[in-house]
């Protein structure tokens, strides 16, 4: 055709091209005819000099391979006749490497993007070096989906870091295959630090995961960001953050391949799923994925789901449901499927209820289903506290449902449901389905739940499940029916009863924790009879990563103080014209803040008598005394005194009790040496001759011997039976006599 038409350059694709990376020119809106030809040009201007970079070719595609921008026409001849084309400019997107910002509110540059889609873009042509995002305080909010693929050139010294300072990602997918606001697919060495991520869904058929992990996506880490997603729907679509092997199915697909993985420091709120860690274990694990230091909140089912892992580390999260009125049946943290090597410790897990107070579904704490380890890759469940779970509904603190090799070490739980009438159960441990190689240790157990629920301490559902548990404080005392064991379809009241129908349970306690603060979370025990008395394994920290005692570590999740900074010489009470008139002396006082004097008519339930304040800080003895006046005694032969001396941090320790005769029958009470060696001697004064009923018990509780001694009016001198066969230890005595008790703490 005459005139030659040369029409429009383009360039396939129409995208900026990575450098040395394949383009092909061509024209559109061009003429064509026999014998006419096309000659591609270039030039490092619109306007400029123009350079041959092809022969005269008959069709106008051609391959380049540029290195630099440059701008490219045709010229095209036929018969005679020459026209060119309109030039394109191409450019050349090279592999990033430095710091780089990230603002909407600036024009884009050499240094700066617009989008976190031309990050993406810039992205897919590699890095040459460590390459650091900064996006914009202040810019934004991006409502894009970001979608980072395999990054070539990408190491542990090559890494991308994107630091949101703030900003917000947001995105409503309606998707199934692509959920997520950011997804890694594949990419490793990515850091995305401080971003607020929203997924915006809300119905069944939109989708919302914050985060997306997943095919050989490795050494990730998401960290300090604030993640959230549909707040109160209870459908999977769904989640905070999924590493997985799956575009659409949370727990579906094969081998995820995605190892060590970082997620630290992050506030998830919202979703079924709040962190899922998934691959299919008879294919592959994951390996040394770590889930830190994270805020888990307002999950309907799980806030944590844990699936075919190896040597994972989930430690140091909060996780809770204070704010979700649609509950469902609620796994803080679930362990289903064979794990590894993995640790579940220094977590907290509370309020599960705090919006919904009358909440019927089940509540568990920590679950391990069917989470096969191995000897010598234990699955270790450690530091752990449970607290202040709510609602009505059946609660679990640790549940094991054939689970292989699963150490429970160090844990502290507390079941003190104190609102409303709950008929449900409480178990603190329960283990269901056949398991070996379990292990239950230096926990501590408080069961106080009102209504009229049965609760256990233990309940061991499978007669051939194999556990060994010692050095356990197990405290069940709620309004309903109180058991500590459970096993063989028999129950086992005291501690006394469940150490002998268990089999295990050596050293194990029966004492009041007296936590700090349950009401703020703090379970920090104050009782010392708690102290030093675990047995030692392989955990060498405490929930505060204070380093435990290497001999004689303490039971529970803290490692507590052994001994309060009040060193007491000694406390007497006398009854002196209608008043009792209590003296103490101490030796020294560091950080003291006060005593409350204790008094009680049996010598096992105290009320608060009165508080005096200490000196506070004293190298020298100090005497003390308080009144406990006529009009404020209740009526008793006998009452019986203590002290709680309490330091400036809330910690306390108590005295011996000393009894004090308040009537005018003559009554004494002495039992000594004390501490003694082999013979031990009471000696009983009274005005009524009678029957004395003794009682010894050791520290935990319990019974060690009875014995019933005729009394004579006046005075009565007797042995105690087989004192000399008594183990080293702390034990007491109780003596009934005439309607009065005497109970005193003897050592031998």
């Amino acid at each position: 055709n005459t005139p030659v038409v040369a029409g429009a350059s383009v360039g396939i694709p129409v995208i900026p091209v990575c450098g040395g990376g394949l383009r092909t020119l061509n024209l559109e809106g061009n003429s064509f005819g026999t014998g006419q030809t096309y000659q591609w040009q270039s030039s490092s201007t619109i306007n400029g000099t123009y350079t041959n970079v092809s022969s005269a070719l008959v069709v106008p595609l051609f391959d380049i391979n540029p290195t630099t921008d440059l701008y490219y026409r045709a010229v095209v001849t036929c018969a005679g006749s020459t026209a060119t084309s309109d030039p394109i400019q191409i450019t050349i997107r090279n592999p990033l490497n430095g710091t780089y910002s990230i603002n909407s509110n600036a024009n884009t540059s050499a240094t700066n993007f617009k989008s976190f889609e031309d990050v993406v873009a810039a992205l897919n042509c590699g890095i040459a070096g460590p390459v650091v995002l900064n996006v914009a305080a202040g810019s934004g909010p991006y409502n894009e989906q970001v979608i980072i693929n395999a990054v070539a050139g990408s190491s542990a010294a090559n890494t991308i870091t994107i630091n949101g300072n703030g900003a917000t990602l947001t995105y409503l997918s309606a998707n199934t295959n692509e959920r997520a606001t950011l997804k890694l697919n594949g990419a490793d060495y990515v850091t995305v630090d401080n971003l607020v991520i929203t997924a915006q869904g809300t119905t069944s058929s939109q989708y919302g995961i914050g985060v997306h992990i997943l095919n050989d996506a490795d050494y990730n880490v998401i960290s300090n960001c604030t993640i959230n997603v549909a707040a109160g729907s209870t459908s999977p679509n769904y989640s905070g953050i999924w590493i997985n092997a799956s575009d659409n199915d949370g727990i579906g697909g094969a081998d995820s391949k995605c190892d060590f993985n970082k997620i630290s420091g992050n506030t998830v709120t919202g979703g079924y799923y709040g962190i899922l860690l998934s691959s299919d274990p008879t294919v592959a694990k994951m390996n040394y994925d770590t889930v830190i230091n994270n805020n888990i909140r307002d999950q309907h089912i799980y806030g944590l789901y844990v699936r075919g892992t190896d040597h994972a580390l989930i430690e140091g999260n909060t996780i809770s449901r204070p704010n979700r009125t649609i509950t469902g049946t609620y796994i803080a943290v679930y362990l289903n499927g064979i794990s590894t090597s993995l640790q579940v410790s220094k977590n907290r897990i509370h309020t599960t209820h705090g919006a919904i107070s009358t909440g019927t579904d089940a509540t568990t704490g920590i679950s391990s289903n069917n989470c096969d380890a191995t000897a010598g890759n234990e699955n270790i469940i450690s530091n752990n506290i449970i607290y202040n779970f709510g609602g009505l509904g059946a609660q679990i603190g640790i549940n094991n449902s054939g689970s292989d090799f699963a150490l429970y070490l160090h844990n502290t739980i507390s079941l003190e449901r104190q609102v409303g009438t709950p008929t449900s159960t409480a178990r603190a441990f329960y283990q269901t389905t056949a398991a070996t190689g379990l292990q239950y240790r230096n926990n501590i157990v408080t069961i106080k739940r009102n209504g009229t629920g049965t609760n256990h301490a233990v309940y061991m559902n499978t007669p051939a499940t194999a556990f060994v548990a010692s050095n356990n404080n197990y405290l069940v005392a709620g309004t309903g029916t109180n058991r500590t064991g459970f096993r063989n379809n028999t129950q086992y009241i005291s501690i006394a009863d469940w150490q002998g129908g268990s089999g295990s349970e050596t050293n194990s306690l029966a004492y009041d924790p007296l936590y700090t603060s349950l009401a703020t979370g703090n379970l920090y025990p104050n009782n010392l009879a708690l102290d030093n008395r675990g047995i030692v394994s392989s955990i060498t920290t405490d929930i505060t990563n204070i380093t435990r005692n290497a001999g004689t570590p303490d039971i529970g999740a803290y490692e507590f103080a052994g001994t309060l900074p009040v060193k007491l010489l000694n406390i007497s009470a006398r009854f002196i014209t209608g008043d009792v008139l209590v003296k103490w002396t101490t030796l020294t006082e560091q950080n003291a803040r006060h005593f409350v004097v204790q008094r009680s008519t049996d010598g096992l339930s105290f009320t608060d008598a009165g508080i005096v304040a200490a000196a506070g800080n004293s190298n020298s003895q100090l005497n003390y005394q308080f009144t406990d006046v006529k009009n404020a005694l209740p009526a008793a032969n006998v009452l019986y005194y203590r002290l709680a001396m309490v330091d400036i941090d809330g910690r306390l320790e108590y005295s011996d009790i000393v009894p004090v005769q308040v009537s005018n029958e003559k009554f004494a009470i002495t039992v000594q040496p004390n501490p003694f060696v082999a013979k031990l001697t009471a000696s009983i004064a009274t005005a009524t001759a009678g029957r004395a009923s003794i009682q010894l018990t050791d520290a935990a509780g319990k019974v060690i011997l009875k014995q019933v001694q005729p009394v004579n009016a006046g005075t009565t001198v007797f042995d105690i039976d087989k004192a000399a066969q008594l183990q080293s230890g702390v034990y007491f005595i109780s003596i009934e006599v005439n309607g009065s008790r005497f109970i005193q703490k003897l050592i031998k």
